[in-house]
């Protein structure tokens, strides 16, 4: 794998390229390192809304009298385009041939540092963000995950809804949003990133008449926000009586701790593959469990490990009582044979995801924060495959001494009424 090529603006801005010509496409990427846990107090869902806003910027197309969304621009151009918000970043992003990966990154960076959108297009995407919620809503596997982070930052900024809530979306105003754009410009992380065929030369030529050069200077570092003992529980949630959800899990490392491999790797312990502990557990030994998986994200401030599992109520009770029981095993005694087989398959995954372009230039864009912090696919390999089995212990029995769990959907209240 070629190595990235990095050119830091003087306004902080970065452009990262990896020149590969294995690939028969190419993918281009803006990445804001901003996400929900930056929506202004009482304008929840702000950002999310912003995202889609962007991907809706108008585009000149040539010889068009009328000009496109960015979107259908990208889609008229033969590609596949994106974008995505979650706690701490905003990505917008592209697949497409390789003749066409330095004009795509200039309309995906023209669209992100001048937004041409109107007041209906600002109706009609406020109205698709409120459908997506609606689905999320009624979906109990979606909204078990929300719950869970909201129970594990409660009162932080990380445990905010990625999309707001409906009230929230309903009072957004478009001045506001704009307002909320500009201050991410002058302060945010943003990169530029790109990985196919295309040269270091051609993506950085066709960004020079975007704006991005004209962007105001931005801060090197972001703050970070302590984050709070966890609220006590005790026992576990009541369960309804249909199929539900459960998310069992417990805060880990922040992004620029070392420790947070060792959680990594018990994501992979703990997981979904037949040589994993839980699976032996809950499905070869009991057959309680089929749809069920445990990974580890890491933020600035703090980290979050979880298993979610898919239960029957009757079982419910035994699938948190199995995972902590294997998260004992493990704080006791991991199994080595598990343990490597954990090990490899967290380093199979991190190249796995970069076996593609677009898996590539998001990878990079997670793992630089947006280019605010430098990273690599294979230091991290490296720190995954370094992982011993006194740190995966370590990691168990952190999680267990304050263990989180939500189930979702909740019971019925009294008399039957929702």
């Amino acid at each position: 794998m070629s190595s990235v090529e990095q050119l830091t603006l003087a306004n902080g801005v970065r452009i990262l390229t990896r020149t590969d010509h294995r690939y028969a496409t190419a993918a281009v990427c803006v990445a804001i390192g901003a996400g929900s846990r930056h929506d202004p107090a009482g304008h929840g869902g702000s950002l999310h809304l912003l995202e889609h806003l962007l991907m809706n910027s108008r585009v000149p197309q040539p010889g068009d009298a009328e000009p496109r969304s960015l979107a259908e621009h990208i889609e008229l151009l033969g590609g596949r385009g994106n974008a995505v918000t979650g706690l701490e970043l905003m990505l917008l992003h592209a697949q497409v041939l390789p003749d066409l990966a330095a004009p795509t990154m200039a309309a995906l960076a023209s669209a992100a540092v001048h937004p041409d959108v109107t007041d209906h297009h600002f109706a009609t995407e406020r109205q698709a963000v409120l459908q997506e919620l609606a689905a999320a809503a009624a979906d109990p596997y979606d909204v078990v995950q929300d719950a869970y982070i909201r129970a594990l930052f409660a009162g932080h900024p990380l445990g905010r809804p990625v999309g707001g809530t409906a009230e929230d979306v309903h009072a957004a105003r478009l001045d506001r949003l704009l307002d909320i754009h500009r201050q991410l410009l002058s302060s945010a992380p943003i990169a530029l990133i790109a990985v196919g065929p295309n040269t270091a030369e051609e993506i950085r030529e066709a960004v020079r008449t975007t704006g991005i050069e004209d962007l105001p200077a931005r801060d090197a570092t972001a703050p970070t926000i302590p984050l709070a003992a966890l609220a006590a529980r005790s026992g576990h949630p009541a369960v309804p009586d249909e199929f539900c959800w459960l998310s069992v899990g417990g805060r880990s490392p922040h992004a620029d701790d070392p420790a947070r491999h060792a959680y990594t790797v018990l994501g992979h312990l703990l997981g979904n593959s037949p040589a994993s502990l839980l699976y032996l557990r809950l499905r070869l030994e009991q057959g309680l469990g089929y749809n069920f998986q445990s990974w580890n994200r890491a933020y600035q401030d703090g980290g979050s490990w979880r298993a979610l599992i898919g239960a029957e109520p009757e079982n419910a009770e035994l699938v948190i009582e199995t995972v902590r029981s294997c998260l004992a095993e493990v704080a006791a005694h991991p199994d080595p044979a598990m343990l490597e087989a954990a090990r490899r398959q967290a380093a199979f995954e991190l190249f796995e995801e970069a076996d593609s372009p677009l898996g590539q230039v998001i990878q990079l864009a997670r793992g630089t924060y947006a280019g605010a912090r430098p990273w690599s696919a294979a230091d991290d390999a490296a720190a995954l495959r370094a992982v011993t089995a006194a740190d995966v212990q370590a990691a168990a029995a952190t999680l267990l001494r304050d263990l989180v769990v939500v189930v979702r959907p909740e019971p019925a209240p009294a008399g039957g009424a929702r």
